[in-house]
């Protein structure tokens, strides 16, 4: 049967039920998005910085510096990058055998084994490297400080310290 040339109209009750057919479709469609965004945004490429001042290094033995936040029991830090600028003062910082570490929840991920980041006696910028050719253990729901690993304090030294940090936050299942 062809085209009969007839127009139908659609009886006012109709016309709601496909409308909220369509209400239906975006609101799925929606919802979808919405998880769409959050799950875009819980792996994005994050960063941050944080200046430590030269009395906090020279006390970091005692009081380790949280460089980010505890996350919460099902959430971990992928830290892909830390860098750091020493603004020079007048006093480079004196290292006897220290090692530097940034780690997540008491896992380090990055060390300065020689304290380029610390002896330098001019404005310089540093990026670390991984700590080993190991895995990188990072633990669940900790936060990331930035601590001596081998228990020496460092002396002297005038001159604050930019940390320069790259992460995702991972939400685990």
């Amino acid at each position: 049967m062809g085209y009969t040339g007839k127009r139908y109209k659609l009886k006012p009750e109709a016309v709601e039920r496909v409308n909220t057919v369509q209400d239906v479709i975006i609101a799925r469609q929606g919802l979808d998005l919405t998880r769409h965004i959050q799950d875009v945004v819980a792996s994005e490429v994050r960063s941050t910085s944080v200046t430590v001042t030269s009395a906090q290094i020279l006390d970091l033995d005692a009081n380790p510096i949280e460089l980010l936040p505890t996350l919460g029991s099902n959430q971990a830090y992928d830290i892909t990058s830390v860098c750091s600028y020493i603004n020079f003062n007048t006093t480079p910082y004196t290292v006897n055998s220290t090692k530097i570490a940034v780690a997540v929840n008491g896992y380090i991920n990055y060390e300065d084994a020689i304290c380029d980041a610390f002896v330098s006696n001019q404005d310089a910028f540093y990026k670390w490297g991984f700590s080993s050719n190991a895995p990188i253990v990072s633990g669940i729901g900790g936060s990331a400080i930035l601590a001596l690993s081998d228990g020496t304090d460092l002396t002297d030294g005038d001159s604050p310290i930019t940390f320069f940090i790259q992460y995702r936050i991972l939400t685990l299942n």
